[in-house]
């Protein structure tokens, strides 16, 4: 070890451990020194007695450290990773615990190298599994709570025309605007596999879409199964009513697509008529330019009888 990190451990070791018979004005003496320090220096200290194994020492030092306002974020949590791991290899795997848990809960994607001791990765390990198990707890528990806001209303009615577009038309109340999405799943009864239509957020609250005339258009009707669906900007599954496995239900009554618009009825149809008679209308005034033209003579007019 270098003759700095040997001062700066030794400097900490002596202001932040304090032997049991030593005096309170000694003690209290020790912690203004300490105090006078700069955050770096007692993190860097810290980390100079864990490369020197002096586990106990590591404690001690983290304990004066995490009492200091001045740390930054990294500093406070590099701290309780020194803590940590030098509690768990210390062979006090309960209490290197604590310190774990505060890292993860500051940054749950927070990891050790795989060579890490394995008292340490063991402790880590542990940690993270429950960590992440009270996570997922936390968020159905805040999931539940949403859904107790969330509410659709409107339906297809019992029985729909057939060969006409259906147009779907639901009120969602969501007052924390958590809603990213309302799909409606269809399919006729007896098909394997829904169709999925995302609807339209209109103004207050209304989702509105249509399914193709096409699409319900039979000769004999047929049964309409569906279902809604809500999710979050994050895709995550809100409200549901109906399921793919009990979806609601409605009567499609006979019927044809109606007749297209007559052709001579239709935008394009004039468009086209008004492009042939212009080009006529041309070929006309050319032709008449490119006529044949008598030759001019020095012949006085001839007067008509």
């Amino acid at each position: 070890m270098g003759a700095k990190r040997a001062w700066l451990a030794a400097v900490v070791v002596a202001l932040c451990s304090a032997a049991p018979s030593a005096s309170l004005a000694a003690r209290a003496a020790r912690k203004k020194a300490a105090s006078d320090l700069a955050a770096s220096e007692l993190v860097s200290a810290a980390q100079t007695l864990y490369d020197d194994l002096e586990y106990e020492q590591v404690a001690t030092t983290a304990k004066a450290a995490l009492e200091r306002r001045d740390l930054t974020p990294d500093q406070r949590l590099k701290i309780f990773e020194l803590q940590a791991c030098a509690l768990a290899i210390a062979g006090d795997p309960l209490a290197a615990e604590a310190p774990f848990r505060f890292i993860l809960r500051s940054n749950p994607s927070y990891d050790l190298p795989a060579s890490s001791p394995p008292q340490i990765l063991r402790v880590l390990r542990k940690v993270q599994i429950e960590e992440r198990a009270l996570a997922e707890q936390l968020r159905e528990q805040q999931r539940r709570a949403l859904l107790q806001t969330l509410h659709i209303e409107g339906e297809v009615g019992p029985q729909v025309p057939g060969g006409e577009p259906l147009d779907l038309s639901f009120r969602l109340r969501d007052p924390r605007g958590a809603v990213g999405s309302l799909k409606v799943g269809y399919r006729r009864r007896g098909e394997s596999d829904f169709s999925a239509l995302a609807l339209q957020r209109q103004q207050d609250g209304i989702w509105k879409g249509s399914i193709p005339a096409a699409w319900t258009a039979s000769p004999a009707g047929f049964d309409l199964e569906y279902y809604l669906t809500t999710t979050s900007a994050e895709g995550e599954s809100l409200l549901q009513r109906g399921s793919p496995e009990e979806p609601l239900s409605s009567r499609v009554e006979p019927g044809a697509v109606r007749d297209a618009t007559p052709f001579y009825k239709t935008v394009w149809f004039w468009t086209l008529t008004g492009l042939a008679a212009a080009a006529v209308a041309g070929a006309g005034v050319v032709a008449y330019e490119q006529r044949p033209r008598l030759p001019q003579g020095d012949l006085p007019p001839y007067p008509l009888p």
